[in-house]
């Protein structure tokens, strides 16, 4: 006996809260106490669905604005059609540069600057493969009145329309390929003097 205990009180196991001994029935506590498992603390986390949920969402998102924007093509071809990637030689910056010419009020200046595009379209690698290149470079031909120059470059175009390829709509004036290859064609066999 202990000094600090009385002698008629005898001792009984402490509560336990979730499956410890109970003074009531200890035996099936004890027992129910080693089937139970551990409980782990209850974490918050996505579900797989909700994840795949907003990346789908988030994919067709990005789809809308890439099509929207114009660097997304969705249409359907028949088996017949084939897809042409068409080189960029001659891209915005230049097609710009071509319209503005066109609107300069004095002639000289006109052809002076069609002149120094033209010039710089020629020194850039793969300009007869780009329909845009051709088609300045058909006007800056027959500005200058260099009308062998620009049948070839309408030739060119007529050749590249039959590749897929074609000219931005952007430019001016707008012609068709054929139309403009009959006119230097028509200009060449004129008598001279005319």
């Amino acid at each position: 006996m202990q000094p600090d205990q009385p002698n008629n009180v005898t001792n009984i196991p402490e509560l336990s809260i979730g499956g410890g001994l109970s003074p009531l029935n200890d035996g099936a506590a004890e027992t129910s106490q080693q089937n139970q498992k551990p409980v782990k603390p209850v974490k918050k986390k996505l579900s797989t669905h909700v994840i795949i949920l907003i990346t789908a969402l988030a994919i067709v998102i990005i789809a809308i604005i890439l099509y929207a924007s114009g660097i997304l093509y969705i249409g359907f071809k028949a088996p017949s059609q084939r897809v042409v990637i068409q080189p960029q030689v001659c891209g915005e910056t230049i097609i710009n540069k071509y319209n503005a010419t066109l609107t300069e009020t004095d002639m000289q200046t006109m052809k002076d600057d069609l002149k120094d595009l033209a010039a710089q379209i020629n020194k850039k690698a793969g300009h007869d493969n780009d329909a845009n290149c051709q088609f300045i470079l058909y006007y800056a031909n027959y500005w200058v009145r260099d009308y062998k120059a620009a049948l070839a470059n309408a030739k060119n175009l007529q050749k590249l329309r039959t590749q897929g390829q074609f000219f931005d709509n952007n430019m001016t004036p707008q012609s068709n390929v054929d139309s403009m290859a009959q006119y230097m064609q028509t200009l060449l066999n004129r008598p001279s003097g005319n």
